[in-house]
């Protein structure tokens, strides 16, 4: 099962971001953040990217394929 709300969440926590702060980063609002991690939202393939990056995790981590990042 995918699990890419949790996943999302996990990672701007252990970075010690908030909200705002990952919302800039996919330029995006903070509500939209606030979605994704509530899984009202689905991310996007261009948001999943610049997470992977910004992060340094694949995107099969990301969406819960793998637990290895």
């Amino acid at each position: 099962m995918f699990d890419s709300k949790n996943r999302v969440r996990e990672l701007r926590l252990n970075y010690k971001m908030t909200q705002d702060d990952l919302a800039n980063i996919l330029n995006v609002k903070r509500n939209q953040v606030s979605r994704i991690e509530t899984g009202q939202r689905a991310l996007t393939l261009e948001n999943m990217w610049v997470l992977a990056d910004y992060f340094h995790v694949s995107i099969d981590y990301l969406v819960g394929r793998d637990d290895y990042i």
